[in-house]
């Protein structure tokens, strides 16, 4: 394994083993955000300028080839100059981010939540359970979170967080129905913090909360989960249900 740790649900932030790295200015990082946010999918040059930018300058495919080479060198220090690499791919005119497996917490989380439905699909409720609370563990916020969106970018990191929600009012049910509603509440709440108006959202933490007789929020922690490992495997603090505003 590489060591190499990259979370973009809740704020971006990239280890290697043990250490945070630095990914370098806001555009830079912004770069990184939506590559990430889209792993495994090429993005066209002519999309990116326009998610980068509101009124993007002449020099605009050459800042993203800068960006390009230096999150290169980031991700991959021994990298020769002028090569591809492993992570971050030129395909036509598009980028395409590739990860190794367990690089990246989206492609974790996706996994988990796939490996909890096939078990809820054979009726393994239980199997099922802890599959979807691990995937739930990995999200410290909205994705993105603490970035400067641009208006053409909001859809993308929003449809990451719809995941979140998705999975979250489907472990409400499924923790409700087999009594135990106390394991579902605290990534309930951090979905309901983060999407106030989503109703499934809110209707589901009502839910568990009256189910599992509790008024206050409980810690979010698991033990022995694939969660956990993702964040050991970097030195990851366990997360934190406050949503995070700074800015890069």
């Amino acid at each position: 394994m590489n060591g190499l740790r990259l979370q973009i649900l809740g704020p971006l932030r990239l280890w290697r083993n043990d250490v945070e790295l630095e990914v370098g200015p806001p555009q830079q990082v912004y770069l990184l955000a939506l590559l990430a946010a889209r792993a495994g999918r090429p993005v066209s040059t002519t999309e990116l300028i326009d998610l980068l930018w509101d009124d993007a300058p002449d020099s605009a495919l050459n800042v993203i080839q800068r960006y390009v080479g230096a999150l290169r060198r980031l991700l991959e220090p021994e990298l020769p100059t002028r090569e591809s690499g492993s992570f971050l791919q030129r395909r036509g005119s598009a980028y395409l981010f590739l990860p190794s497996p367990g690089m990246l917490d989206l492609l974790t989380f996706r996994t988990l939540v796939a490996t909890a439905r096939a078990a809820l699909a054979q009726q393994h409720h239980d199997v099922a359970l802890d599959h979807y609370l691990d995937a739930l563990e990995l999200w410290h916020g909205p994705a993105g979170d603490g970035l400067s969106h641009r208006p053409a970018s909001i859809p993308t990191f929003a449809a990451l967080d719809d995941e979140f929600h998705t999975a979250c009012v489907a472990v409400a049910e499924l923790a409700t129905s087999l009594g135990r509603p106390e394991r579902a509440v605290g990534s309930l709440q951090l979905a309901a913090q983060m999407a106030p108006l989503h109703e499934p959202v809110q209707a589901s933490l009502i839910r568990v909360l009256a189910a599992a007789g509790q008024q206050r929020r409980p810690s979010r922690c698991s033990s022995g989960s694939a969660a956990d490992w993702w964040r050991s495997s970097a030195s990851i603090p366990a997360p934190r249900c406050k949503r995070h505003t700074d800015e890069y």
